[in-house]
C-alpha cells in the first residue's frame, strides 16, 4: 500500500515537473531574428543638412547616376562590384558648408564605421575628384551576387589605396564632421590655455 501510494506522489510531482518546464519553456522570449541582408541600412549622421538611412536598394535607386562597374583584387583574384562613390553618398545628405567661407568643404571629415565596429576616415580632401579622389566606393554587390548580410548593406573599397587596410564589410554608418565648427565650438578657456602654453614653448 505504502509502495502504491509513493508511486502515484511521484508520478503526480513528475507531471507537475513537466508541466512547468512546458510552461516556462512556452514563456520564455524567443531570441529576435536576424534582420535580412535587404532591411539592413547605412546611416548618414553629423553636420549634414538631410541626415538618412539608405538600404543596398536605395543607394542602387536614388544614387543610379552614380553607380559604375568597380573591379578590384583581393588576394589575387578579381572581381567586380556594382558600387556608388562615397563622396555621393555624402553629397545626398547635404553638408552644412559655410557658404561665405571659400572652399568650407576642405574642412570636413568623413568617418566610416562598419557592423563589426571598424572604424576609418577620409578628409574631404582626399574624395574630391578635382583634388585627390581616392576612388571610395559603397559596393552593392559582389560579383552580381546580392550582398550577405555580413556585407549588407555595402562594402567600403577604396581603389587608390596601397593596401586594403581600410576597406571594410558591412558599413553601417558614415558620420560627417565639420572640424571647423569642432575648434569655433572649443571652450574659451581651452583656446586661451593653449595659446599661452604655445607662447611659452616658443619663447623658451
Amino acid at each position: 500500500m505504502r509502495s502504491t501510494t509513493l508511486a502515484r506522489v511521484a508520478l503526480v510531482l513528475g507531471t507537475l515537473a513537466a508541466l512547468a518546464s512546458a510552461g516556462g519553456a512556452a514563456d520564455a522570449p524567443s531570441a529576435p531574428a536576424a534582420p535580412a541582408p535587404a532591411a539592413l541600412a547605412l546611416r548618414v549622421t553629423g553636420d549634414v543638412e538631410a541626415p538618412r538611412s539608405w538600404t543596398n536598394a536605395q543607394l542602387a535607386a536614388e544614387l543610379a547616376a552614380e553607380l559604375r562597374s568597380v573591379p578590384w583584387d583581393f588576394r589575387g583574384t578579381r572581381h567586380t562590384s556594382r558600387a556608388v562613390p562615397l563622396a555621393a553618398v555624402v553629397r545626398a545628405s547635404r553638408p552644412r558648408v559655410d557658404p561665405a567661407v571659400r572652399r568650407a568643404d576642405l574642412a570636413f571629415t568623413v568617418v566610416v564605421q562598419s557592423r563589426d565596429g571598424k572604424v576609418v576616415t577620409f578628409s574631404q580632401a582626399e574624395l574630391d575628384a578635382t583634388l585627390h579622389d581616392a576612388q571610395a566606393w559603397v559596393a552593392l554587390d559582389d560579383d552580381g551576387v546580392a550582398l550577405s548580410d555580413v556585407d549588407a548593406p555595402g562594402s567600403l573599397l577604396v581603389s587608390r589605396d596601397a593596401a586594403t587596410a581600410r576597406w571594410m564589410r558591412g558599413v553601417t554608418r558614415v558620420h560627417v564632421l565639420d572640424a571647423a565648427r569642432t575648434l569655433r565650438d572649443e571652450p574659451a578657456e581651452f583656446t586661451r590655455d593653449e595659446a599661452s602654453r604655445g607662447t611659452g614653448a616658443r619663447a623658451r
